[in-house]
């Protein structure tokens, strides 16, 4: 897919992080609007997190692009399995995005890393090539 890497930062991760920081805004106003006392400061931690883990494996020349992803889709996957009932949907996507450029690698158009396919396989322990 040509099109989701510009200039060597690939654009779903990009899309996945402005997801997850635009869901600690929407967090923050449904848990306002109930009229609770004040949101929970761990979900907005892993939003963050999560959103910062997504933007450090964007690059598609970063060595460690894959555990990155696959960190930040673990995060935001659990955030928003948890969440499933209120906001969860859209975080569940913003790990499906960060999942799907993990799936990549670093094989993406403009990458310089030819066999990181196989890296997500290794790093995972799968034995297959």
């Amino acid at each position: 897919m040509a099109f989701a890497v510009v200039r060597g930062i690939d654009l779903l991760p990009v899309a996945a992080a402005g997801v997850a920081g635009a869901m600690i805004a929407v967090y923050r106003s449904v848990i306002e609007s109930q009229g609770d006392e004040s949101p929970l400061w761990w979900v907005q931690a892993v939003l963050l997190v999560g959103a910062l883990l997504a933007l450090a494996g964007a690059p598609t020349a970063n060595p460690r692009r894959v555990p990155v992803l696959v960190a930040a889709t673990g995060l935001l996957g659990v955030l928003g399995l948890l969440a499933i009932l209120s906001i969860g949907f859209p975080i569940l996507l913003a790990a499906g995005l960060t999942f799907f450029a993990a799936l990549r690698g670093s094989t993406a158009p403009g990458s310089r890393r030819p066999h990181a396919r196989t890296e997500l396989g290794s790093w995972l322990g799968s034995s297959d090539p």
